[in-house]
């Protein structure tokens, strides 16, 4: 299956993929700053984030997800893409059918309609 080897630092971390012939990988690195507040202390943090979305059917879709990897400044990532017979287990794995989408979008804008009217 085609899919992600992931090193960092020269060191194998992960190998990412969709077992099924459609679906989405991804393997994101991200920097996010937040200035102090009255609750918190200025921080950043630098992460690395795959997952993945198989297209298992019409109505169903597996989403993966595998553990964050925080970074370091001078932290080397490698991303080869490959030709995989294993994936690495993900930290959570779960079917989503296209009516429980409907349902989190239809509550969603419930909640966005009322915030609205609020105002």
């Amino acid at each position: 299956m085609f899919g992600f080897r992931i090193s960092i630092n020269g060191s194998f971390f992960l190998n990412i993929a969709t077992p099924s012939d459609t679906g989405v990988i991804s393997a994101v690195a991200s920097f996010a700053k937040r200035p102090a507040d009255k609750l918190t202390q200025d921080c950043a943090s630098a992460t690395l984030d795959c997952g993945s979305i198989d297209n298992i059917s019409q109505s169903e879709k597996q989403i993966n997800s595998w553990p964050s990897k925080p970074l370091q400044l001078g932290d080397k990532i490698v991303i080869e893409v490959v030709e995989l017979d294993d994936i690495s287990k993900p930290e959570r794995s779960e079917i989503e059918t296209t009516d429980a989408i409907k349902g989190r979008k239809a509550a969603y804008f419930e909640q966005l309609k009322q915030e609205l009217q609020q105002r």
